[in-house]
């Protein structure tokens, strides 16, 4: 079972303290993910991620997870293929899962465009595709309704109720309706309580 295990992590950007002396173990499973705005939810994300280091403390994530989030930032001048061909060589990746998703969320016609192109929902359903058909243990999903359409809403509701990995989500608008049963996580005061 791959755990997510923090030891007295402290998290520190410019003077603002997000974290202080976090420990906490995060068997396999679903978590919501809750705090007030600005407490630090999207910043722990990419701390699992890795994009971020922790200040001080360990942290353990046996594999690296995939992220959707709008910190991830894809180069305008990309095409949606060149991403895609970007991804295959440097990250694992279910291609057939990958055609599936493409189709579901009707994307196919988005695949030459390069990236600063994109709709807001567009560049969110590209984020998206990489991630569900990533093969990352993890899935980490911020806030990931953000900019789509109700059919689109619909589909990744549908995705989500199928996937078998351990996930943790942030999603303020309370539309994700068909994850297994979640656990809450809660991020205040600089500190992450599992309730």
């Amino acid at each position: 079972m791959t755990n997510i295990e923090l030891n007295n992590v402290s998290l520190k950007l410019g003077d603002n303290l997000i974290l202080d002396s976090v420990t906490l173990a995060l068997p396999e499973g679903q978590y919501q993910l809750t705090g007030k705005n600005g407490a630090g939810k999207s910043t722990f994300l990419q701390l699992l991620s890795g994009l971020i280091m922790p200040s001080s403390g360990s942290l353990n994530v046996d594999d690296r997870p995939d992220l959707v989030a709008d910190s991830i930032q894809i180069p305008d001048n990309m095409t949606v293929t060149t991403v895609f061909s970007l991804y295959d060589k440097y990250q694992r990746c279910d291609t057939t899962q990958r055609s599936q998703l493409i189709a579901a969320f009707q994307f196919s016609d988005c695949l030459t465009a390069t990236v600063g192109k994109l709709s807001q929902g567009n560049q969110q359903k590209l984020k998206l595709i990489l991630a569900l058909s990533g093969n990352g243990h993890w899935l980490l999903l911020d806030e990931p309704f953000n900019g789509l359409d109700s059919a689109s809403v619909a589909m990744l509701n549908q995705s989500l109720a199928g996937i078998q990995r351990p996930s943790i989500v942030i999603d303020h608008s309370e539309q994700l309706t068909n994850l297994r049963p979640r656990r809450k996580l809660h991020i205040d005061n600089k500190s992450i309580v599992l309730a």
